[in-house]
């Protein structure tokens, strides 16, 4: 009988990592539709840690598509070294000078990640909070998966050309 985790890497793609990305990304965006902000400067509460998850997911799915692409084996992607540490991931991007971040980007990952690590957002843990506004990570997310998205293309045709 074939391993199961090498079953998985050998079907697991960079693509595949992106559209899955992408659909927890839009999850994010749909619940927001449905609970707007109140103020601008007051973020809607409602299902607020649900949100944080989704777009926290969508942003571990696209650099761990990224370093993919790049030859990181998903093995090593799903270990403790890296498992769903947000800030791990993008650390190892940028060794690969891939989608730099301003300092306020990083920052705001940083905060998302510090709750999305300690799965925060999925099992309730008493305490004062400061969550990163979302429509900021919406935002980020927009840039980074277009920038991902339009890098992991261009790779693509590279190896089409290389193989004609």
């Amino acid at each position: 009988m074939e391993n199961k985790s090498k079953t998985i890497d050998s079907r697991t793609s960079p693509f595949g990592l992106l559209i899955i990305g992408k659909d927890f990304k839009r999850a994010c965006e749909i619940i927001s539709e449905k609970c707007p902000d109140k103020h601008s400067s007051l973020p809607n509460t409602d299902l607020y840690k649900v949100r944080l998850y989704l777009i926290g997911h969508a942003f571990e799915l696209l650099f761990k598509s990224i370093l993919l692409q790049c030859g990181v084996a998903l093995a090593v992607l799903r270990s403790k070294k890296f498992g769903h540490d947000i800030i791990a991931l993008e650390n190892k991007i940028e060794e690969f000078a891939l989608f730099p971040l301003s300092e306020t980007e990083k920052a705001l990952l940083s905060l998302l990640n510090e709750y999305y690590k300690a799965k925060d957002f999925e099992y309730h843990v008493r305490g004062a909070k400061q969550y990163p506004y979302l429509s900021e990570l919406i935002h980020l997310g927009d840039r980074l998966f277009a920038a991902g998205e339009k890098w992991l293309r261009g790779q693509s045709v590279k190896k089409a050309i290389i193989k004609l």
